[in-house]
């Protein structure tokens, strides 16, 4: 049986990646498909680890091929998923976890109709502060921040809405793993998925 497979999207700096890592550690044979990007590599960024990272001419070959299962250009840099890595996983995994953009959760959701989808989300306040403690210049934070709007307005097209509150990822990660095990059709992980997902008890 094929591992259920569930897209992560939100805003930028709303803490996905984090959030589906913590959530990995959770959760035994669970891994995230890694995208494949033509940008430079950010400073500590790891090939294989955070990206694949591919030269123009390599993206395009495989572009040509029809290797992607998705792919789209951002800021002038291409960023795709390879069909090969998402079927790998699925195999492999008894979760795949994947975060892209909407762009790519709207072709991903065509190629793989069972796939389910969940939208991180924040508050704009946070957002700012967010990119601005990435390290985002002014200019690239006004570009994303005329974004927002749009982006919002896509929330809608998600199965599943889960805000991710500054100083509260525990809470994120415990939502993703409930989602996770009303998905997932092994009843047996499910019930092993809802007990992670369960806050612990502090003695008093």
């Amino acid at each position: 049986m094929l591992g259920t497979f569930i897209i992560i999207s939100g805003l930028s700096g709303a803490g996905k990646t984090v959030a589906v890592a913590r959530s990995i550690k959770r959760c035994a044979n669970s891994a995230r498909v890694i995208t494949c990007t033509t940008r430079t590599p950010r400073a500590g960024e790891v090939d294989g680890t955070d990206y694949r990272f591919f030269t123009h001419t390599v993206f395009a070959r495989k572009l040509a091929q029809g290797a992607f299962a998705e792919h789209a250009e951002v800021y002038g840099n291409y960023y795709g998923t390879l069909r090969e890595d998402i079927d790998a996983a699925r195999e492999h995994h008894t979760i795949a976890f994947l975060v892209t953009d909407v762009q790519g959760v709207k072709a991903l959701r065509v190629v793989y109709p069972d796939a389910h989808s969940v939208w991180i989300d924040m508050d704009r306040e946070e957002f700012v502060a967010r990119l601005e403690k990435r390290g985002e210049s002014p200019e690239n934070i006004t570009v994303r921040m005329a974004k927002i709007d749009k982006e919002l307005a896509e929330r809608t097209l998600f199965d599943k809405i889960i805000v991710n509150k500054m100083g509260r990822l525990e809470n994120t990660v415990r939502s993703m793993l409930r989602y996770a095990a009303r998905c997932h059709r092994d009843d047996t992980l499910a019930q092993h998925l809802r007990s992670l997902s369960v806050a612990p008890k502090h003695a008093p």
